[in-house]
């Protein structure tokens, strides 16, 4: 028996199970896609017009051979998070409804973002799949909330409402005029103007404060192995502002940034009627994120500092580095008044073989690994 007969084989069996009980299935069709040589083609940007007419020319046999083993009481979930209209992913739902099967689609609200989504809270790939399920008439569209990087769900809203506003009518309208409505509905009428957009700042700060510590490594997975920035070396003044000048810029303008996103925040808790503790979340990642910059750049005083400055400023370095434990116990207070944090005695973590951010320890201390690591490094620092 091939792969994919055997895949189809279970499908049939859990199938008829759920019609029994009167259910009727969805499965994720990645198996199928994959045992077919095709599932790269359906979200993978970097496959290519060309690679991808070229693998359904060679390879869509391998699903019309199969047709009699699909079972039809089901429906077959097509996931894209990215650009749903990919040549490949177009494909797949156009060979579901041409061979008469049931197919759906499903979008993101958060991918695999830490902290919280990216790019305007997925707002394109929302728009886009929603307004192409509409457009193939599919059995509906989902969207999904992945928590692999373990992001508060108050983080998630925007792009929540970004699906029901196009999935229950679709209209084409922009990621101003949307976030705008938002606003408007989940913080109340005076947050609709332009100038209260706080989110999108944050979500752009984001990047940097992922990477900010880290010569090798990043946030979108727990790493064992990890590389952190070295620390000056007293002996080589200036070396180490000239080897981070790229990292010393960036955190010049994350400084500035978190200072116009907080006055927002603060603007926005004296406006809001609703909804504040999901403002009170954001101006935690706004306090936690801003501390690599804030590091980095008093490091760049104490490099280039003159000899007899160097052990007030170590001092200074050494009190902000100690000074994270306050930034950590405000956060959870703040994130434990709705969940539970750490795991308790005996919880089996997943299994599976993607390391998942939130995965990495039964305590917090995955959320803040590299500030952790770079506290150690420093308070070893001359050792």
């Amino acid at each position: 028996m091939q792969p994919i007969e055997l895949q189809l084989y279970w499908l049939k069996k859990v199938t008829d199970f759920a019609k029994t009980h009167n259910r009727i299935p969805i499965f994720w069709d990645d198996m199928v896609f994959k045992l077919s040589g095709l599932y790269e083609t359906t979200y993978d940007s970097t496959v290519g017009l060309e690679k991808t007419k070229a693998l359904w020319k060679a390879n869509e046999h391998l699903l019309a051979e199969k047709i009699p083993l699909f079972p039809k009481d089901c429906i077959y979930m097509r996931w894209n998070y990215g650009d749903s209209k990919l040549l490949g992913n177009l494909m797949a739902l156009d060979w579901y409804k041409a061979q008469g099967l049931n197919v759906m689609g499903a979008t993101a609200a958060q991918c695999m973002s830490p902290m919280l989504p990216h790019d305007h809270s997925n707002f394109d790939a929302i728009k886009g799949y929603c307004q192409l399920t509409a457009e193939k008439g599919t059995n509906g569209i989902l969207c999904t909330v992945w928590d692999d990087c373990s992001p508060h769900f108050e983080t998630v809203w925007r792009g929540l409402y970004d699906f029901a506003l196009f999935s229950w009518h679709y209209q084409d309208i922009g990621a101003q005029s949307a976030h705008e409505l938002f606003r408007h509905r989940f913080y109340g009428p005076q947050l609709a103007p332009d100038i209260h957009e706080f989110q999108d700042l944050l979500e752009k700060a984001l990047p940097f404060w992922e990477t900010a510590l880290l010569e090798q490594g990043d946030r979108n997975n727990y790493h064992k192995e990890f590389a952190l920035i070295a620390l000056p070396d007293k002996s080589k003044p200036g070396a180490w502002s000239i080897k981070y000048k790229d990292k010393l810029s960036q955190a010049a303008k994350a400084f500035e940034g978190y200072g116009l996103i907080r006055d927002k925040i603060k603007t926005a808790m004296g406006l809001a009627r609703r909804n504040g503790y999901a403002l009170s979340v954001m101006n935690q990642i706004n306090e936690l994120q801003v501390y690599p910059a804030d590091l980095l750049l008093l490091l760049q005083q104490y490099d280039n500092a003159p000899p007899e400055k160097k052990k007030t400023l170590e001092a200074q370095v050494r009190d902000l580095a100690a000074g994270f434990q306050q930034i950590r116990m405000n956060f959870e207070k703040v994130y434990s008044e709705t969940r539970i944090l750490g795991n308790p005695e005996g919880y089996q973590p997943d299994s599976n073989f993607h390391e998942h951010l939130a995965n990495g320890t039964s305590n917090t201390d995955w959320m803040y690994v590299y500030e952790l690591a770079m506290n150690k490094k420093i308070s070893d620092w001359g050792e």
